[in-house]
């Protein structure tokens, strides 16, 4: 459960860009783009296999889904109606999964799309979800126990990807990491919710898990400030 009440406050001159953010005067990495140095062979070798200009048109394609299915979903969280009547079918069908996700996973936000940071390690990003939470096992993917069967204070995240990509996970620890800094507040996990072809999967890991994987996003961070030449490694 929520473990007490918590305020991020976030400065007015908090911006974004593609590689980085910029608040308080000071650039912070952004998770999403330091992740973007773990090779990624599966995705080079389709794109190989489909063509630059084909794999291009639809990877643009995806992203233009994701960014509807996430509108919609902060919509729906946020108490604004939802008319799903102008979207594709694709988009509509997910959306109807969700609603019945939402009810079983008994989601209610505390934030959404909460703009995170640590000025430890020089790094930031957006959570799409904090707050609570219940394990909702008809979608869990199967195999997995459910963690989180009593109510729970975690941070979520929606996905529209192919499948559950392990440098997800260390987005997530990064979030969780900066959470507590901002906080002092340790979340309960994480899950994230992939909702692709009409369908949503869910996936789930706790708080001590995370840690061991913050290690890991730490290296990558290491990596990417080395390549890019990134000064001020405040992680070193």
């Amino acid at each position: 459960m929520s473990k007490g009440k918590w305020q991020i406050v976030v400065p007015g001159d908090f911006e974004s860009t593609s590689k980085e953010y910029r608040l308080s005067g000071k650039s912070y990495n952004r998770v999403t783009t330091t992740l973007g140095i773990i090779a990624k062979p599966e995705l080079f070798n389709w794109a190989k296999r489909k063509g630059e200009k084909a794999a291009n048109k639809i990877l643009e394609t995806r992203q233009a889904i994701g960014s509807h299915v996430h509108k919609l979903i902060e919509m729906t969280l946020s108490g604004k109606d939802v008319n799903l009547g102008s979207y594709e079918l694709e988009i509509r069908e997910g959306m109807c999964r969700f609603f019945e996700f939402n009810k079983i996973a008994k989601l209610k936000p505390e934030a959404l799309e909460q703009r995170l940071w640590s000025n430890e390690y020089g790094y930031a990003g957006t959570a799409d979800y904090i707050g609570k939470y219940t394990s909702p096992e008809k979608f869990l993917v199967r195999g997995h126990k459910a963690k989180f069967k009593k109510e729970a204070f975690v941070i979520g995240d929606w996905k529209t990807a192919r499948s559950f990509y392990p440098s997800y996970w260390l987005q997530l620890a990064a979030y969780a990491m900066a959470f507590k800094e901002l906080t002092g507040i340790e979340v309960d996990g994480v899950f994230i919710a992939r909702i692709r072809d009409g369908k949503i999967k869910v996936k789930e890991m706790t708080y001590k898990e995370l840690q061991k994987l913050f290690k890991v996003y730490l290296s990558a961070l290491m990596l990417y400030e080395w390549k890019y030449q990134k000064k001020d490694w405040k992680h070193v």
